[in-house]
């Protein structure tokens, strides 16, 4: 968590980190935070404006290549990191719902990873299933400039202007399909 927290000030500085909307991350889980993702900075520039109380509640999904090597592995273990395993997709899903159901919250990447232009990927349904079948809200965010700051094809962060805007947390409506709530989603962050 503190490693999340000194972040803030380094965006501030080198990226120029503007935060919108932090008054619409909800005070307590259980959420679904669903951010675009345009970089290698996503999670850190997402997670490192809330607040430290949130910051102890939500659990980050990734993918099993995020964490290779020995050392990324402890770090996930020791902070609240759900590893996707190709191998073995349902039990990761499963495992996020027990984190929801026990009341915690999830920061989850519908896109399932960064985009390769800069453009918004289609929504995965992982999130929307989550949300509906659990009854979930979900905090969509937008970042824009990160893609500019650090795409998947730059060795190094770059001094980009980069924001963040979180919007108003959205609950599935009654009879909403996973498709619907993905769409609405990917609609809002567009």
């Amino acid at each position: 968590i503190i490693g999340i927290k000194c972040f803030r000030p380094f965006f501030a500085v080198w990226n120029r980190l503007k935060v919108v909307g932090l008054e619409n991350v909800p005070e307590h889980g259980p959420y679904i935070i669903a951010p675009n993702h345009q970089s290698f900075v996503d999670a850190p520039v997402v997670m490192s404006p809330l607040k430290t109380s949130n910051l102890r509640e939500i659990y980050t999904y990734a993918t099993e290549d995020h964490v290779r090597g020995g050392f990324r592995r402890y770090l996930a273990r020791h902070n609240n990191v759900i590893i996707m395993e190709r191998a073995n997709l349902r039990d990761s899903i499963l495992k996020m719902a027990e984190v929801l159901k026990r009341g915690k919250s999830i920061l989850i990447f519908p896109e399932g990873s960064r985009t390769h232009d800069g453009d918004l990927e289609t929504y995965k349904r992982t999130f929307a299933i989550l949300s509906i079948e659990l009854g979930v809200p979900v905090v969509p965010v937008r970042i824009k400039g990160a893609y500019q700051a650090w795409s998947r094809y730059d060795r190094f962060l770059k001094p980009y202007r980069i924001e963040v805007e979180y919007f108003p947390p959205v609950m599935p409506k009654e009879g909403m399909d996973y498709d619907d709530l993905a769409e609405s989603i990917r609609d809002m962050v567009q």
